[in-house]
């Protein structure tokens, strides 16, 4: 390695971490000619991010180092991987010639997509890449998120919006990383790699799920790596989902890289509003005439999914069609029907019991949960008492609210939302109310 390239290294991991340096600069070479530095590259994918993510800071290190002197930066593509090989030309023919299956599913556009503050900045993303095809900034997008919290949803809407606008113009392709895996396996089965390849590298925007399906497959992330450079050296759009961040996933490191360029985003569980307006949306669209009360007991009980909340509509859609209604649906016929959908992880406790163990866990009385005083220290306690009987027990928000000194249920979802947004910003704040639930658990 040349003492500047070295020194260009070290200045960088001043401000961007050691690894991430070491690994953009690992095909990069560093010549010095006269005035001019020159970073040379047969990868045109690490010499476009190195211009992209440090130009400023390069032509201010080498200016220290210069003592002054003004140096030309230069990057420079080598032979071997010129971006000839990989024509906009020769691809637009390529691809007329044969028919192309987006795989879509129509039901996931973005006017389906219910937003709230879990998932805002995941769907204003995807909104942008979508609008912006091949000029967004956001490339890779990788949104991650447990399952069915509606990433496979903002990922299809996506592809949805595309091919309804330009649908002669531009080839979107939705796959999901398990499907790539065997399909990459078949075609090397039956000798057919190139047709594999032609049909992957070949469109404009390329939309892979569940990108962790292929930890531990080293061929299939062999195939993926040199997928990637190739759509991203033609500024073609990669949107990637997994059930966590890429830091977390065991790829190859280039991979992680690679996915981290662009923007990370995530999908958290829906808060109770949101919740509540996936239900009556979902409802709405099915039909079904469901109370106020009902709508928030389920939103109330069923916390950690979307696809659960569908669940529930579903089963009610089912009992209606047998007893003909589903007006006259009371509480106690919901727990009947839903109760195996309820996310209810604490042992059957009483909200007289969860005031107990929550004043004993911070050290004060009931009395002082149920009181009006506003203290810092009083009133924490008291919106966790209210957010863990919200969480995890079958009562109403009315019946919560009237428990703590007669609030109304406004009080509680305002505690609730509270104590999400504290999660939210502070990580000792969430461990902290896991270890109160520990506790009651106990």
């Amino acid at each position: 390695m040349s003492n500047l390239k070295e020194y260009i290294m070290d200045q960088l991991s001043i401000k961007v971490d050691k690894g991430n340096v070491e690994n953009l600069f690992s095909e990069i070479n560093v010549v010095k000619d006269d005035k001019k530095v020159r970073f040379e590259s047969s990868d045109e994918v690490f010499l476009k991010r190195i211009r992209l993510l440090f130009e400023d800071d390069l032509n201010y290190i080498l200016q220290n180092k210069s003592n002054g002197d003004n140096l030309e930066l230069e990057f420079k593509i080598t032979d071997k991987f010129s971006k000839s090989n990989y024509s906009e030309g020769s691809q637009e023919k390529s691809y007329k010639k044969e028919s192309f299956s987006t795989d879509l599913n129509d039901n996931f556009i973005f006017n389906n997509f219910v937003i709230g503050r879990s998932n805002e900045m995941s769907y204003s993303a995807a909104v942008a890449v979508a609008k912006n095809v091949g000029q967004s900034i956001y490339n890779p997008l990788f949104i991650y998120g447990e399952s069915g919290l509606g990433k496979t949803h903002l990922m299809q809407a996506i592809g949805n919006k595309i091919y309804k606008k330009k649908k002669e113009e531009v080839r979107c392709c939705y796959v999901t990383a398990d499907k790539f895996r065997n399909e990459l396996i078949e075609s090397i089965k039956n000798r057919s790699t190139e047709n594999f390849r032609n049909k992957y590298r070949y469109v404009d925007v390329l939309l892979v799920d569940d990108i962790h399906v292929i930890e531990g497959a080293e061929s299939v992330q062999e195939e993926f790596f040199h997928t990637f450079n190739d759509l991203y050296k033609l500024n073609k759009q990669i949107v990637i989902t997994s059930d966590r961040p890429p830091s977390e996933i065991k790829l190859e490191n280039r991979l992680i890289t690679r996915f981290e360029w662009g923007l990370v985003t995530d999908i958290k569980k829906p808060r109770l509003e949101t919740r509540v307006a996936i239900l009556k949306k979902k409802a709405e669209k099915w039909n079904m005439n469901l109370s106020h009360e009902i709508i928030f007991y389920i939103a109330n009980n069923v916390t950690s999914n979307v696809r659960k909340l569908e669940g529930c509509l579903r089963r009610i859609s089912f009992y209606s069609r047998i007893s003909g209604t589903t007006s006259d649906l009371t509480v106690n016929d919901i727990n009947a029907l839903l109760s195996e959908f309820f996310d209810n992880n604490l042992q059957k406790m009483s909200l007289s019991m969860i005031k107990e163990k929550v004043a004993e866990y911070y050290g004060l009385t009931v009395n002082v949960l149920e009181s009006k005083r506003r203290k810092r220290e009083f009133v924490i306690p008291r919106f966790v008492a209210m957010f863990i009987a919200r969480e995890h027990t079958n009562e109403t928000l009315k019946s919560i609210g009237k428990s703590f000194g007669d609030r109304d249920h406004s009080s509680v979802i305002n505690a609730c939302n509270r104590i999400e947004e504290m999660m939210d910003e502070d990580i000792t704040f969430k461990n902290e109310i896991e270890k109160v639930i520990t506790y009651l658990n106990k």
